[in-house]
């Protein structure tokens, strides 16, 4: 999955409150989808404190979205898992 990350205002520009915005484009056989993902930038004397987190957090959101947009459910991935674990036994 390649991603871009954006640090950027909140929605109105108005607080001085910090967001990190990932878009994240999931590759599935040549057919890609852009997912999106946010999380909040905590600061301390003007400086990020959880930037680690917070990207983590962001890219985690982007997969989810770009898998909902493939129509990937959790339930279809958990039958995944049964029917590939069978093949292993």
């Amino acid at each position: 999955m390649a991603q871009d990350v954006v640090f950027g205002q909140n929605q109105r520009g108005l607080s001085k409150d910090l967001n990190l915005l990932v878009i994240g484009t999931l590759d599935i056989m040549g057919a890609k989808r852009d997912g999106i993902g946010t999380a909040p930038l905590k600061k301390q004397n003007g400086i990020p404190t959880n930037l680690k987190y917070a990207i983590r957090t962001a890219s985690q959101d982007a997969l989810r979205d770009a898998c909902d947009l493939f129509g990937m459910g959790w339930k279809n991935l958990k039958h995944a898992k049964k029917s590939y674990q069978s093949l292993l036994l």
